[in-house]
């Protein structure tokens, strides 16, 4: 079974692949190392909100695009504080759509 990490590292590396990024570019960018990249792409690591949102401005997206939407991956126990806290942000991204 695909774990959150692991399909928000799926996630990262198909868009950094899509936009010709390397992972020593991204690395760079958001500033870690490279083996820290491949590890958050493999599910190997896990990083916080603040590291997934660097992420995604360094690659140009917003976090939703990012973040798994299927909802069994949101019941995974491997999904911790930072998982929760994007659950969060999409909510209340929701809400203000819906009340402007």
């Amino acid at each position: 079974m695909v774990d959150f990490y692991q399909h928000l590292g799926r996630m990262i590396r198909g868009v950094r692949e899509r936009k010709g990024i390397t992972q020593s570019e991204l690395a760079s960018r958001i500033g870690l190392n490279r083996t820290s990249v491949s590890n958050f792409e493999a599910g190997r690591q896990r990083f916080s909100a603040q590291t997934l949102a660097r992420i995604a401005a360094a690659l140009g997206v917003s976090l939703e695009s990012l973040v798994p939407t299927d909802p069994a991956l949101a019941n995974d126990r491997s999904m911790s504080a930072e998982g929760r806290w994007m659950s969060t942000v999409k909510k209340s991204k929701s809400t203000r759509r819906a009340t402007t």
